[in-house]
């Protein structure tokens, strides 16, 4: 089974800064981290942007918590906190909200800034990966999931090995529900009340 391993950390950085320096160290986006946000996208929401588990006040693509995007925009307002020497200017938004949670573009950026920096976490804090300068997508997976040190915790297992495992084609039916709508290609709310 294809599955991404490791990501390039200046691939990561690339999508957060697209119109920074970072943009010629890696251009574009990177096949790699596309499958894995293809596969977490499949795990948390089927590819419904309107997605919602009521319990955790989780929602949209990527099933983004309160307290998920409240960590994202702190990570974008304090400079310190971003990784690998980010500057503010270099993320186009300082503060997102509960309510775009739902938009596909704005909740794959919360997600990547929040991989990002938990990612470059895991590298500084001395953890060894064969190829150097590279995150495990198992720790990127494990972390969405579990928070900044989710590859640590047993509860994340089952996670990453359903979205490793998971059966390609309805990982690409869900790929390309969601990117229905980054494109526009359909009314979110017209596609999700007729998709089975």
């Amino acid at each position: 089974m294809d599955c991404p391993i490791t990501i390039p950390l200046a691939v990561l950085h690339a999508i957060l800064a697209p119109e920074t320096h970072l943009d010629a160290t890696a251009p574009g986006f990177d096949a790699d981290l596309d499958a894995l946000l293809e596969r977490i996208v499949y795990v948390e929401s089927k590819g419904d942007t309107y997605a919602e588990k009521r319990d955790e006040n989780a929602v949209g693509l990527y099933q983004i918590r309160p307290i998920f995007l409240k960590d994202v925009n702190r990570l974008v307002k304090e400079t310190y906190h971003l990784p690998m020497g980010l500057q503010q200017a270099d993320v186009p938004r300082t503060e997102y909200t509960l309510a775009e949670r739902v938009d596909p573009v704005v909740s794959r950026r919360v997600a990547l800034i929040y991989m990002a920096h938990y990612g470059v976490g895991w590298v500084q804090a001395g953890h060894e990966n064969p190829l150097p300068g590279t995150v495990p997508a198992e720790v990127l997976a494990r972390n969405h999931n579990g928070g900044p040190t989710g590859w640590q915790k047993a509860a994340t297992e089952a996670y990453w090995v359903k979205a490793r495992d998971a059966n390609p084609e309805d990982v690409g039916r869900s790929a390309n529900r969601a990117r229905g709508k980054v494109w526009g290609a359909a009314d979110n709310r017209t596609e999700r009340d007729n998709t089975p």
